[in-house]
């Protein structure tokens, strides 16, 4: 029995290895269930690892066998990397999470600024006014035709990267672009809000401009106001906090303290104006300390 205790450290040890392998490459793809078991599975076989490759070790030494020591040197330090690796994890999650945070308020910024040099380029202006519309991503990026009867193809060069329309579009006016879904969305026909959807997602389909003879107020709020919102692809492992910017220019957070958004669970247009009062007002806080926003959630600047 003893002469079996150093095979069964390296089996242990391996297993704990293997069981971290498969958490971080593949089990945290399908469910948080799934990703706790097989972390317990991994920290419970490293441990094992550890404490057969020492008993083994001290049974070994004393009934001087000293053949099957290097199995439980093995054991021991592979039981040792997986529990070491298993510390780092969590710094550099959240290293991971500051670093996309950061990359996605910088873009968001981006965007605000580049809107502004959009409209005041008249790249849209649907009823000739000589006032220009804000544009949906995949406009700004120059990978669709604007909404403009003269306009003869996309905009070149384009306000932004491409990614912000093609990078892992989700199907329904989001784009991925460091981890995070971006969704604009502008007061569209009859009233309607749309996001990028109303483009068709492609850059061979132009969108279509508004008639102002019956949408004469929408592209009058196209020259006002325009809102983006950026949310992780997956919440507490790509980013912690959901974002909004709009024609004012600056950044708002949240940490979803009420509502959650994740994947393609992104946020509705209103999500952070308050749930009273102007319809463009940034949410706050009433006059009891609760959240006002229409969503429930705490916006603040996100700096």
């Amino acid at each position: 029995m003893i002469s079996k205790l150093p095979l069964a450290s390296v089996v242990f040890g391996i297993s704990g290895a293997a069981n971290a392998f498969l958490c971080i490459v593949w089990i945290r793809a399908h469910s948080d269930i799934c990703l706790s078991i097989g972390c317990f599975a991994s920290l419970a076989s490293a441990f094992l690892a550890v404490v057969l490759g020492l008993v083994s070790i001290a049974c070994l030494v004393w009934r001087d066998d000293m053949e099957r020591i290097g199995y439980a040197v093995w054991g021991i330090l592979l039981g040792v990397l997986v529990g070491a690796g298993w510390i780092q994890i969590p710094g550099l999650l959240r290293s991971r999470i500051a670093a996309n945070e950061s990359a996605t308020t910088g873009s968001l910024k981006t965007i605000a600024v580049q809107q502004a040099e959009f409209r005041k380029q008249r790249e849209v202006d649907q009823d000739g006014d000589g006032v220009g519309e804000y544009g949906y991503l995949c406009e700004l990026s120059g990978e669709i035709t604007p909404r403009n009867k003269k306009a003869t193809g996309p905009v070149s060069p384009p306000y932004i990267s491409a990614q912000f329309c093609t990078g892992g579009s989700t199907g329904n006016g989001a784009a991925k672009k460091s981890e995070y879904f971006y969704r604009i969305y502008l007061i569209g026909k009859d009233g309607t809000v749309t996001d990028d959807t109303a483009c068709d997602g492609s850059a061979s389909k132009p969108g279509t401009p508004l008639n102002p003879e019956t949408n004469q107020a929408a592209i009058d709020e196209q020259e006002k106001h325009f809102v983006v919102y950026a949310w992780p692809v997956e919440v507490n492992v790509t980013g912690q906090r959901c974002f909004f910017v709009n024609e004012m220019g600056e950044t708002y957070g949240t940490k979803m303290n009420n509502v959650t958004y994740s994947g393609t669970n992104g946020p509705t247009w209103n999500a952070a104006f308050k749930a009273k009062g102007e319809p463009y007002a940034i949410s706050g806080r009433d006059n009891r300390g609760c959240p006002d926003s229409v969503d429930g959630n705490i916006w603040t600047p996100a700096g």
